[in-house]
């Protein structure tokens, strides 16, 4: 039997392996924010054994970005801090934004990039970096800090464009990447298929 929260309904249960389960959950619309504990504990009758896993996932707010990277490129190093990666797309604030406004001077940005289970995180703080002019906000990465990072937000024509140069990226299981930004306390998604280009990168087209 497993066991999350009282706002998580466990739907079904699927044993994976020895130390594998799968569960499939559903989250009331009312559920609190933030991380959960799952317990795991034998069938009435049984011996009972328990296993409680702190933390092990989150419940986070509803994406209230639209984001669709229409174009990137990928290039991975075999030394350290050679890797490189530009993407570039739409993003646009949807009905579930609380205010349709990010505040660079009060509000920071977080972009993860990669596999879904273990993506590299770029964190770009509040204040600091950030440059603003009317609909557009511009961060870029302090002087020869590695990795180098500038992120552009054009909020009247609604796009952005990401550069990233000097990093160390997580390497990738699969060409399913995922690309996420979380701009002060407001999320968007995306999943898309990445494909081989020349000299061993991967592209988005």
């Amino acid at each position: 039997m497993v066991w999350i929260d009282d706002d998580v309904r466990v739907n079904s249960v699927a044993v994976l392996g020895d130390d594998r389960i799968a569960v499939n959950v559903t989250v009331s619309p009312t559920a609190v924010i933030g991380r959960r504990d799952v317990s795991v504990w034998s069938l009435p009758g049984e011996l009972r054994v328990e296993t409680a896993t702190r933390s092990l996932f989150e419940i986070a707010p509803p994406r209230s970005l639209l984001l669709r990277p229409t174009a990137g490129r990928l290039v991975s190093r075999v030394r350290p801090q050679r890797d490189a990666l530009t993407v570039s797309g739409s993003i646009a604030f949807n009905s579930f934004s609380p205010d349709g406004v990010f505040i660079p001077a009060t509000e920071g940005a977080t972009i993860r990039f990669g596999d879904a289970a273990a993506p590299t995180e770029f964190v770009l703080p509040a204040g600091q970096g950030w440059k603003t002019r009317g609909k557009r906000a511009t961060w870029h990465s302090p002087r020869r800090a590695l990795p180098q990072v500038t992120l552009v937000l054009d909020f009247a024509k609604h796009t952005f464009r990401l550069a990233v140069a000097g990093a160390s990226l997580a390497p990738l299981a699969s060409n399913q990447v995922v690309f996420e930004m979380t701009l002060g306390d407001e999320t968007g998604t995306s999943t898309q298929t990445w494909t081989a280009g020349r000299r061993g990168s991967l592209v988005l087209r």
